[in-house]
């Protein structure tokens, strides 16, 4: 175990990662809530074809959770282990919020929609994954006292509701500002890319001096952590609640614009 820091953590050390929040949840937001209505109401997607391209990357997405963590894990630097993976996931995110919805004219207009939609979701996935699944992990190793993890998940709890603001309240002001349809979503999109790898840089650099471990041993592989998963009942009914939980979020999320639209006028 390294230690380049002391356990108490300092004001600024805390609200500097937890600011990374502000760069995860916005994005995280934006898809959920306006990018189906983006798709189909905006560029014209089918709502089948839609639905489909989405299904199908979240896929991608559930295999690359584990393997982004146990890569990290595994992962020996100057940087810690979790803090490389974090900065590629900033600049991925970034560029995914600009891809998804700042499509370019040639991309709008051909068939190929479709498969550029499904490249600018992996990227997504990819960007929102190797900086979330690291970034969660570092509370745990920032400091060993229960207190200062807990004051830390405080701060961060408090970005999530300010993030929920900026995305849900902000980006629609900002597309209505910006000329609505297509152009507002572009200019909206290069607002809140800004942002979001603005938080998420904020987040690496402020970590720079915190607490890490070095994993120590070979460890399990990953089929062997597999199977000690699969055994832990407990956790696997923890697992299937918050699945469900979330499945329900993002049902209620993608529908509410539309609500909003069509019923609500």
């Amino acid at each position: 175990m390294t230690s380049t820091a002391d356990h108490v953590l300092s004001l600024p050390t805390k609200v500097g990662w937890a600011t990374g929040t502000l760069g995860t949840v916005t994005l995280l937001y934006l898809v959920n809530f306006f990018l189906l209505f983006f798709l189909t109401d905006v560029l014209g997607v089918g709502a089948a074809a839609a639905g489909l391209i989405l299904f199908s990357v979240r896929l991608y997405d559930m295999a690359t959770d584990p393997v982004v963590g146990a890569l990290s894990d595994r992962t020996r630097s100057r940087w810690g282990r979790r803090r490389p993976w974090m900065l590629v996931g900033a600049f991925f995110s970034a560029a995914s919020c600009l891809m998804i919805f700042a499509v370019p004219e040639w991309a709008a207009q051909s068939r190929y929609l479709a498969i550029y939609l499904s490249v600018a979701l992996v990227c997504y996935f990819t960007g929102y994954t190797c900086f979330n699944v690291p970034y969660l992990a570092m509370p745990a190793e920032m400091s060993s006292g229960y207190q200062e993890r807990t004051s830390l998940m405080s701060y961060r709890v408090f970005f999530v509701a300010l993030s929920g603001l900026v995305a849900t309240a902000g980006a629609p002001v900002l597309v209505d500002l910006l000329g609505s349809g297509r152009q507002g979503f572009r200019g909206m999109a290069w607002i809140m890319s800004a942002l979001i790898l603005a938080a998420m840089l904020i987040a690496v650099l402020s970590t720079g001096r915190v607490r890490f471990t070095r994993r120590e041993g070979p460890g399990l592989s990953l089929a062997a952590g597999w199977r000690t998963l699969l055994a832990n009942q407990p956790f696997l009914l923890l697992i299937g609640i918050k699945s469900l939980q979330l499945f329900a979020l993002a049902c209620s999320s993608a529908g509410l614009l539309f609500f909003v639209k069509y019923v609500l006028q």
